[in-house]
């Protein structure tokens, strides 16, 4: 199958529009990988690797077998609703997005406290153009992480022995990718992990 990201093939409707990208949901569970490709792949600018990554999501989680569901804009902290197939239990998911393969994403300062139940983190890599890579981490854990580093970065002299300069940007990173694949930490369904570890703790810088 071809994609025509600069004209309309004939017969099949014109490029979407980045502009309108956010609200035009694709229904198919195909409809979501594709869209997410034009966000991530059809644009040059990086402005819009956050959706990018949120299609890229959405389309995994249906791929699975689950119901899942992008949110508008004005839906404070959670960007993809995502239940069971019977609806019997769901969770909010937020998506944080970067381009390469890097296991480290940035976030704010109110991802030190924000700690909810069913409250869930995706954190993808594009990975420049390869298959996306996605780390599911539960927001309390991402909370304890984020706190700590930051702490101990204010303590760590910088460079000449001066202190740091509070700022509101934090950091999450997996390294040892200890939550890469783990959809299982939803609580949705029984589906299979890349690990078999049963107890979870906040990863090690």
């Amino acid at each position: 199958m071809s994609i025509e990201v600069n004209g309309a093939e004939e017969g099949r409707d014109p490029p979407l529009d980045p502009a309108f990208a956010s609200i035009t949901i694709a229904k198919s569970r195909s409809g979501y990988f594709f869209r997410a490709l034009h966000e991530a792949y059809s644009t040059p600018e990086n402005r819009l690797c956050g959706t990018a990554g949120e299609y890229f999501v959405a389309a995994e989680l249906s791929r699975l077998g689950y119901v899942a569901s992008i949110t508008l804009r004005n839906v404070r902290g959670i960007d993809i609703l995502v239940s069971n197939v019977d609806a019997t239990q769901s969770v909010g998911i937020q998506v944080k997005t970067n381009q390469g393969s890097e296991k480290e994403w940035i976030l704010s300062k109110k991802a030190e406290s924000e700690i909810a139940e069913n409250l869930f983190y995706i954190f993808v890599n594009l990975n420049g153009g390869s298959m996306p890579e996605y780390h599911i981490v539960p927001r309390n854990i991402v909370a304890k992480y984020v706190r700590e580093t930051h702490q101990k970065w204010l303590k760590t002299p910088g460079r000449g022995g001066r202190s740091h300069v509070d700022s509101p940007v934090r950091k999450f990173a997996d390294q040892e990718r200890q939550f890469l694949g783990r959809w299982d930490l939803l609580g949705l369904a029984n589906v299979q992990a890349n690990t078999s570890r049963d107890t979870l703790s906040a990863p090690t810088e």
